[in-house]
């Protein structure tokens, strides 16, 4: 876990910078600032470590006494997950908006599709909440005690309190700084490790609710992996939606913003897909454990985003950064599935990585039709296909241990059935909120006004 930290901090520092600073009067101030927030969340690293990691100084076992019922957190999964449905339609209204009409500043924080989004980190936060109330009012002992006993709530409330600081860099940027330079600005790289932790709260609730599994094929998969993998979907979407836009939509961007992105290495737009869908899948397979889930989510995230550019409207974004996360998915399950019934077990790192990337050389022929930029030639082709290799293997290592913590959360007996209750949550009112959601956000999308400039 000290490695993901080390590694995410260093992406984040990394995009920030790919992305363009701040003027150079601006530019102490930044480098403050960045410190400053990097510096908040190691403490919450350190105190999230101090809470659940760290032994207890009196030597006691600690047993687990999940203060949430099984239907409570079926619940609060089903309910986070049909509010990111609702965040990545937001998400892509918001980047057709922004590339149609520009980005104004300030007028833009209530426009329509930031309305979606709000939503989204409204009820995340709402749920950071109720996991605090049943942790600091119904819970007894040492709060180091307390989050023991109750890992699951404890890391809900220390997503809460990253939500609580992480989103408001945003409109604090734009009070400093004026207009951001691009897509990449450091309170977008922010946001995006808050709604990519926020979803993966789905995954967690999610399988300390189910019994441990074998391995087995995605044609044995049941409602609670279709939420999973749904989740997984969205969070992909969203991180491809703002780390691909600017090659996506290359001719409408400014002329500052285009020098940017030309600056950037030719190998940067493939490496970061291969990056964002490996992470993605690995965590598809290894949470599910149902190989065929990896390009399920693939699938689904690629069919979102066609159909919403259709709906909202707009000839100036592409699906093409989606197909080529699907090959690469596709790549990697043919190693999956090849490893399997040769060795009769998952595939391991190093495997998924040759797959994907196999899956990404065999998109390099047909990359000039997909992207206007980079244009890719015999003396950058190494570096892509060396880089797409470090990054499919590195994401699979990484999504595969993240998804083993995950079971760790889970102690229930082989053999145990989900209560009436909890399947009601799971097939009745899952199904209807995903439908009421889709019917709702699709058809505000369809029919809204343009946004008055």
């Amino acid at each position: 876990m000290v490695i993901m930290f080390v590694v995410a901090v260093a992406l984040t520092i990394l995009y920030t910078a790919w992305g363009g600073i701040p003027a150079p009067e601006y530019r102490v101030t930044f480098i403050i600032g960045v410190g400053l927030v990097l510096a908040l969340i190691a403490v919450l690293i350190v105190s999230g470590w101090h809470l659940l990691v760290r032994p207890i100084t009196s030597g006691k076992t600690i047993q687990r006494a999940d203060s949430l019922s099984a239907t409570l957190r079926t619940l609060l999964a089903v309910l986070i997950s049909v509010t990111a449905l609702n965040n990545v339609v937001g998400i892509v209204w918001d980047d057709v908006w922004h590339h149609t009409f520009g980005i104004p500043l300030g007028k833009d924080f209530f426009w329509a599709p930031h309305i979606l989004i709000y939503t989204f980190l409204g009820s995340v936060s709402l749920i950071a909440l109720v996991a605090f109330y049943f942790l600091g009012i119904r819970s007894k002992g040492t709060y180091q005690r307390r989050f023991r006993a109750n890992p699951v709530v404890g890391i809900l409330v220390l997503a809460g309190i990253f939500f609580v600081f992480a989103t408001p860099t945003d409109p604090l940027w734009h009070t400093l700084y004026g207009a951001e330079i691009g897509a990449w600005s450091f309170p977008h790289i922010l946001l995006l490790w808050s709604i990519s932790s926020a979803m993966m709260m789905v995954p967690m609730l999610l399988v300390t609710t189910m019994p441990k599994r074998d391995w087995g094929s995605v044609l044995k998969i049941r409602a609670k992996d279709v939420i999973i993998i749904a989740t997984y979907a969205f969070m992909s979407s969203a991180l491809l939606i703002l780390l691909t836009t600017e090659w996506d939509g290359i001719e409408n961007l400014s002329a500052e913003n285009l020098s940017i992105v030309m600056s950037r290495p030719d190998w940067l737009l493939t490496t970061t897909i291969v990056f964002i869908i490996g992470i993605t899948g690995s965590l598809a397979l290894h949470t599910t454990r149902r190989t065929g889930s990896a390009i399920l989510m693939g699938v689904l995230a690629l069919g979102i985003r066609a159909s919403l550019l259709e709906i909202v409207g707009t000839d100036t974004l592409t699906s093409n950064a989606w197909i080529i996360a699907v090959v690469v998915l596709l790549g990697m399950e043919i190693a999956y599935a090849a490893w399997g019934i040769v060795r009769g077990t998952p595939a391991p790192w190093w495997a998924a990585g040759i797959g994907a990337t196999l899956g990404l050389i065999a998109v390099l022929p047909f990359f000039d039709r997909l992207f206007v930029y980079p244009i890719l030639s015999a003396s950058s082709i190494p570096m892509v296909i060396v880089t797409g290799f470090i990054a499919a293997c590195a994401t699979h290592w990484a999504g595969r241990h993240l998804a083993e913590r995950l079971w760790g959360f889970s102690d229930i007996p082989a053999d145990a059935q989900p209560s009436a209750t909890e399947n009601r949550v799971i097939h009745r009112i899952a199904p209807a909120a995903y439908l009421i959601v889709i019917v709702i956000t699709v058809a505000w999308a369809a029919t809204a006004p343009p946004p008055p400039l």
